[in-house]
């Protein structure tokens, strides 16, 4: 485990809580698109007062939950469901607590890395998987939420 004063973070060897990588409403990718190196495709949704990002490129996808509208985004307001929380429970206002019971670690105030790596069989291949989690806790909640995951073989 690393530690500073602004980030922490913790490297797990197994899969993360399937709940984590899953939301209530399918990721929509349509919109305003931000693009990027390796075909990265973001899209922002302003609702209410949290910003959601669905991204993904050329090695996996993720979304992302902010209390201030992410730098270089153009964000607008949905046509369609979207989630401003996964599976857990968990987005822009949960506590400490309620992220570290669902998580099962220790969360620190500021900045938390968190990356879950493993391997799974694909047609008999074996591909590693990463999750990287960047959860932001200000004042014993989150204020940004940010999860990826990618596979390569």
């Amino acid at each position: 485990m690393m530690m500073s004063p602004a980030v922490s973070g913790e490297n797990i060897q197994s899969p993360p809580p399937v709940e984590l990588l899953l939301l209530p409403n399918k990721m929509v990718f349509s919109g305003n698109k931000t693009t990027g190196s390796h075909g990265h495709e973001s899209y922002c949704f302003e609702i209410n007062d949290t910003f959601v990002v669905y991204s993904k490129n050329a090695f996996g996808e993720g979304y992302a939950f902010y209390l201030k509208r992410p730098k270089n985004s153009e964000c607008s307001k949905p046509d369609h469901p979207v989630s401003t929380r996964n599976n857990m429970g968990l987005g822009i206002g949960s506590t400490k607590g309620e992220a570290e019971r669902a998580l099962g670690i220790v969360l620190k105030e500021g900045e938390n890395r968190i990356t879950w790596s493993y391997q799974r069989p694909i047609h008999n291949i074996p591909y590693d998987d990463y999750t990287y989690l960047n959860i932001t806790i200000f004042e014993g909640k989150i204020i940004e939420f940010n999860i990826h995951n990618t596979v390569s073989s």
